[in-house]
């Protein structure tokens, strides 16, 4: 589970996916999983919790340049791919 939630994040530093289709899987994958990711390792999930819900509504809903938003929402995705990678 842990590994599917970074394959997504990788997917968008990667340049696969844009930051929109990053925040449309990841609601739906959290909709269906968060509460067994929740239970399985809660520091990955208070960890992920803690960044990628304000990363999305911040760089993907809110208004402003869309260059700004594009550099910053990668810059944060890149601080938690690492930050749930110690513990994943």
């Amino acid at each position: 589970m842990e590994n599917k939630i970074l394959q997504q994040i990788e997917a968008y530093l990667n340049y696969k996916i844009s930051k929109e289709e990053y925040t449309r899987i990841i609601e739906e994958y959290f909709d269906l999983h968060g509460n067994e990711l929740m239970s399985r390792n809660p520091l990955f999930y208070q960890t992920f919790m803690d960044w990628i819900p304000d990363i999305c509504f911040f760089y993907v809903y809110e208004p402003d340049t869309e260059y700004y938003k594009e550099r910053d929402f990668y810059r944060n995705m890149e601080s938690v791919y690492t930050e749930l990678l110690k513990v994943k």
